[in-house]
């Protein structure tokens, strides 16, 4: 039987990960990340998408994003799986399945599980031991948000750009928020 389509309310939120296969590597070495990052991008150029946050984990990674159109994260993961595989195929002289089944997807239903979400995605490699703090972590959208590097592929939303009108400001109260989050407070009850 076949699968089900599943459908996306154009311009809401979801938080889509991907797990590896038996929770197995999927990125290797650094020209693994690099490679997945611009299949990423080939696939926003051709899939409606807007992506929010991410974080690439060796086993896994996350996407906080928003679909164009009803199908386009659907044909999105699709296209980037499909061509991420067939790479790391290639390289590694493999065949078969990188995958644990099928992408995962939550809806965002409000600010605070959007603001939940941004920090459980940016804070990963910290929870994970990898780092100590964010920043130190390349393959997330942390330091994008919270100091402005350079990120093609991330699309700053209405809640972020409402935090400041100076850059540098909204980077500050970034930073703070995901820091108070990450230690239990709730910013949005103050």
């Amino acid at each position: 039987m076949a699968r089900k389509p599943r459908f996306f309310v154009p311009g809401q939120y979801y938080h889509v990960i991907q797990r590896g296969n038996n929770k197995s590597k999927i990125f290797y070495n650094n020209d693994d990340y690099k490679c997945f990052i611009n299949i990423i991008r080939k696939g926003l150029d051709k899939y409606p998408c807007k992506i929010y946050s991410y974080c690439l984990m060796d086993n896994h990674f996350h996407l906080l994003m928003s679909p164009g159109n009803n199908d386009s994260i659907s044909e999105f993961m699709k296209f980037i799986g499909i061509k991420y595989v067939q790479y790391l195929n290639r390289r590694l002289n493999r065949s078969g399945t990188l995958w644990d089944g099928r992408f995962k997807s939550y809806f965002i239903e409000n600010e605070r599980y959007f603001l939940t979400c941004i920090c459980y995605i940016e804070m990963n490699p910290v929870k994970a031991k990898l780092v100590k703090r964010p920043e130190s972590f390349k393959w997330s959208s942390y330091s994008v948000r919270a100091y402005g590097s350079d990120n093609d592929i991330v699309t700053y939303d209405p809640w972020y750009e409402g935090l400041a009108h100076d850059p540098k400001e909204r980077q500050l109260v970034y930073r703070k928020l995901i820091s108070s989050l990450a230690l239990g407070s709730d910013p949005t009850q103050s």
